[in-house]
C-alpha cells in the first residue's frame, strides 16, 4: 500500500514495523514501540426538548471512562437557583423542576467527574437550552 493505516483497538503496546520497496526491488525495514492509551471522552448536548418521547429528552453526560463513583451535575435557572441535583452519572436531567417542566430558556450547569485514565478531575460549566 502507498499509504497503509492500520487501526488499533486494544489499549496496549504493539511492535510496528514498516516494510518499504523502492522501484529497484530494493527492501527496507523500520520499527518502532508504540503505546496505544485508553483514552476518556466526552460528550454534553447544548439543547433537550422535554415534552418529545425518547429524543433529546433528557440531558445527561456521553462518555467513556468516566469514573461514576466521582461524578456530580448541578444544574441552575438563570437566576442561579439550583433546580436539580445528581451524583448518579446514570440519571440525566429530564427539564423538570418540583415535578413541572421548566420555562422554555437557557439552564447552567457544573459537573465534576474524574476520569478513570488518567486520574484527571474535571469541572465543565455551560449552558443547555430547553426547548419546547
Amino acid at each position: 500500500e502507498v499509504e497503509p493505516i492500520h487501526k488499533y483497538l486494544e489499549p496496549r503496546s504493539y511492535h510496528v514495523v514498516l516494510y518499504a520497496k523502492d522501484e529497484y526491488n530494493c527492501i527496507d525495514t523500520i520499527g518502532a514501540d508504540i503505546i496505544i492509551k485508553d483514552i476518556s471522552t466526552f460528550y454534553l448536548p447544548n439543547a433537550i426538548m422535554p415534552y418529545r418521547k425518547n429524543i433529546n429528552n433528557n440531558f445527561h453526560i456521553y462518555g467513556v471512562n468516566i469514573d461514576s463513583d466521582n461524578f456530580e451535575m448541578r444544574i441552575f435557572d438563570r437566576w442561579g437557583k439550583e433546580i436539580f441535583y445528581t451524583r448518579d452519572i446514570n440519571q440525566g436531567w429530564d427539564g423538570t423542576y418540583n415535578g413541572e417542566i421548566v420555562p422554555q430558556g437557557v439552564y447552567s450547569y457544573i459537573i465534576k467527574f474524574i476520569t478513570k485514565t488518567d486520574g484527571i478531575k474535571h469541572s465543565i460549566l455551560g449552558r443547555i437550552a430547553v426547548i419546547h
